[in-house]
């Protein structure tokens, strides 16, 4: 008996492997890998026909027949598209992204010659030389690589290659991480600093963010009934989310049966939280209640809790009032701002809005927070991800070792010493 199992790699592909053992029990593994389910299903069907053996006449790897010719004029754009477009687990923003980064990639020109014009005219050497003379971030190339791999696996799977030329090329996780900008962590001065700087609406986000750690696209989204005064915590459920090229959405259906023309906002929709664990309950200290509880009395349960406020002499509709806040408005109407008038005032720092997460997590391990706990207020969808972008703050719990060198260096005994606790 054949057996069919289906497969969703990280890159989105689907694939369907039929796997038997040739002849029946004790026979050799075999096995043969689908894109179309279809064909895996006629194929499971003509193996157990056979008794359980490939049927006659077909070429792994190829189907029934001889083994094609290879095309060598498959165009590069075309079929990346294509692959974009049949990738399942997709947001339009998203799928928006990975087709622009197909079309600038097959632009791209390095040393007088095209990075990408064909599939099957794509090797290894081609995928070098773009890493290496491409004038781009190495996380930026990580990420273009990881669809450039996709594509030319489905292009193998789909038998139009043989070897993959992204398979031994990716940029490590070290040189990314080398590469990757500071955080900027903003102490209890400066951000007091900061925040007497600041508009009082901008005030308001500035210290609800530090407060929760929230991300720009959770905290400007966040409605009156998100906000639970009672018992100091807030729902994270929503996000908000790019639009797709032709202006798709993906709503979720509990969220689009909620949503009035209030709930608009250009090139953006509400959509879910990053992941799965981005869904959360996030808990609160009466300072952050403070500002919240002013902020929702008297609105209605599914108003923003964040607005614009009107900017009188601007006709734009996006200076209105009222508004949920676009990331773009809130960076050049505030953000720049206050932090131009937080540098008068003697910061030295520039932090990114981003910055003040980092400082939430900074300031919650100052005060003995473990890391699991903050897995779960961030949403991180795996502690590891908490560990390699926070661990380094933790406080040194192995002192202990270099009193015992002191203690040998001055002429002493080594003693055993008590561990000192990282956190509370």
């Amino acid at each position: 008996m054949a057996t069919l199992n289906e497969r969703t790699s990280k890159t989105g592909t689907v694939t369907y492997k039929v796997k038997w053992t040739q002849g029946g029990r004790g026979g050799s593994y075999e096995s043969e890998t689908f894109t179309n389910r279809r064909r895996a299903l006629r194929f499971q069907t003509e193996v157990e026909a056979g008794g359980n053996r490939w049927p006659e006449g077909w070429v792994r790897g190829y189907g029934y027949g001889a083994v094609p010719e290879p095309s060598s004029s498959t165009d590069f754009e075309t079929y990346g598209l294509a692959y974009v477009a049949q990738i399942v687990e997709l947001t339009p923003g998203q799928r928006a992204r990975y087709r622009s980064q197909i079309r600038a990639l097959a632009r791209l020109t390095l040393l007088d010659a095209p990075c990408f014009d064909t599939i099957e005219g794509t090797g290894e050497a081609d995928v070098k030389r773009w890493l290496i003379h491409w004038p781009r971030a190495i996380k930026t190339k990580a990420n273009y690589h990881g669809l450039l791999f996709g594509v030319f696996q489905h292009a193998l799977e789909a038998g139009l290659i043989h070897v993959n030329p992204c398979a031994r090329t990716a940029p490590t996780r070290k040189a990314i991480r080398a590469e990757a900008p500071e955080h900027v962590y903003l102490t209890e001065s400066e951000f007091a600093t900061l925040l007497s700087c600041a508009l009082e609406d901008v005030g308001d986000m500035i210290t609800v963010t530090v407060g929760t750690g929230l991300r720009f696209g959770e905290i400007s989204a966040l409605w009156v009934d998100d906000i639970d005064l009672a018992h100091n915590v807030l729902h994270v459920r929503k996000a908000w989310k790019d639009d797709g090229e032709d202006g798709e959405q993906e709503i979720p259906p509990w969220l689009a049966k909620r949503l009035k023309p209030k709930h608009s906002m250009r090139r953006h929709h509400l959509g879910k939280p990053k992941t799965p664990k981005s869904r959360r309950t996030v808990e609160f200290g009466e300072v952050v209640a403070d500002v919240l509880r002013r902020l929702v009395q008297g609105r209605a349960y599914d108003d923003f809790v964040f607005v614009t406020k009107a900017r009188g002499a601007s006709p734009a509709r996006r200076w209105a009032g009222g508004l949920p806040w676009h990331q773009s408005d809130f960076y050049e109407g505030r953000w720049v701002l206050a932090l131009e008038a937080a540098k008068k005032a003697g910061l030295r720092k520039s932090p990114r809005f981003h910055d003040l997460r980092h400082t939430y997590v900074a300031w919650a391990i100052a005060a003995g927070s473990d890391l699991p706990y903050l897995q779960a207020q961030l949403g991180h969808e795996s502690i590891t991800t908490t560990i390699d972008t926070y661990g380094h703050l933790i406080p040194n719990s192995n002192r202990f070792v270099t009193h015992a060198f002191d203690d040998a260096l001055r002429g002493g005994k080594i003693e055993r010493h008590q561990p000192l606790r990282s956190v509370r």
